[in-house]
C-alpha cells in the first residue's frame, strides 16, 4: 500500500474500505507579497493550452518573458510598487498560470511525477531587469471533471452549459479521484487547481511563499 493510502475497517462486513486523500484548492497569497504580473508575453503562442492540460514541452521558446505590475492592478501607487522588492515563489497573475520559483517548481514536480510541465519564464522587475531567481509556468495536465454538482453551489456558464462560470461551494466527487492524483485542474472550471493533502503539507512545511491553499467547502470565486 502507497503511503498516500488510507484505509478502516468496515464494522458491518468486516472488510478493508480504502479512503480517499483530501483536496485542497491552490490560491496566491496576498499577504505575503503585492508581486503581480499581467496579460500574454508574445513569445507564448495558444495561451488557453495553459489552462486546459495540454503539453507545452515542445517548442517552448526561451524567450518567455512577465513584466511585474507597476501596481495599478493592485490599487498600489507606483512608489509603493516600487518597494515590492521581495520576490515570492508563487507569482500572482491575470492568467491563473502557476508561476513559480525554481524551488517551489520542483518541489511540486517531485510530488506530482508526469502530472506537471516546467516551462521557463523569466520576470523583469519596475526597472526592466531580470529577477535574480529562476521561474517557471507549472503546467498542470491533468483535466478531470470532479464536481458534485447535486451538492457544490455554482453558476453555470453562459457560454458552454457543462462549465461553470464560478462556485459559491464546491464539493468534489471522490468517486472519480481513485487514483488519487497528486494535482489536478477541473474540467468544468480550468481555473481551479486542486492538489492532494500530502503534497499540500510537503508545499505548507517548505517554507516557500506565494501561495495559500483553501478548503473546497470554503471556496467561492
Amino acid at each position: 500500500m502507497r503511503d498516500t493510502d488510507r484505509a478502516t475497517r468496515s464494522p458491518a462486513a468486516g472488510r478493508i474500505v480504502k479512503m480517499t486523500m483530501n483536496y485542497f484548492v491552490l490560491a496566491p497569497n496576498a499577504n505575503d507579497t503585492s508581486a503581480y504580473v499581467s496579460g500574454v508575453p508574445a513569445a507564448i503562442t495558444k495561451a488557453y493550452q495553459l489552462c486546459q492540460g495540454i503539453s507545452r514541452r515542445a517548442g517552448w521558446p526561451d524567450n518567455v518573458e512577465f513584466q511585474l505590475s507597476d501596481g495599478a492592478e493592485l490599487g498600489l501607487s507606483k512608489r509603493a510598487a516600487s518597494r515590492m522588492s521581495s520576490m515570492p515563489d508563487y507569482v500572482e497573475n491575470s492568467k491563473t498560470w502557476h508561476i513559480c520559483s525554481g524551488a517551489l517548481a520542483n518541489v511540486i514536480a517531485d510530488a506530482a511525477a508526469v502530472d506537471v510541465e516546467l516551462l521557463p519564464a523569466t520576470i523583469l522587475d519596475h526597472k526592466g531587469r531580470p529577477a535574480k531567481r529562476d521561474y517557471f509556468i507549472v503546467n498542470v495536465l491533468p483535466l478531470i471533471e470532479a464536481v458534485d454538482r447535486n451538492a457544490s453551489v455554482f453558476m453555470p456558464s453562459s457560454a458552454t452549459p457543462s462549465a461553470i462560470f464560478s462556485f459559491t461551494r464546491l464539493v468534489l466527487d471522490h468517486r472519480v479521484l481513485q487514483h488519487e492524483p497528486a494535482i489536478f485542474r477541473l474540467k468544468e472550471e480550468h481555473q481551479t487547481t486542486l492538489v492532494r493533502e500530502d503534497v499540500v503539507k510537503t508545499l505548507a512545511s517548505s517554507g516557500l511563499t506565494g501561495f495559500r491553499f483553501i478548503e473546497p467547502a470554503n471556496y467561492n470565486q
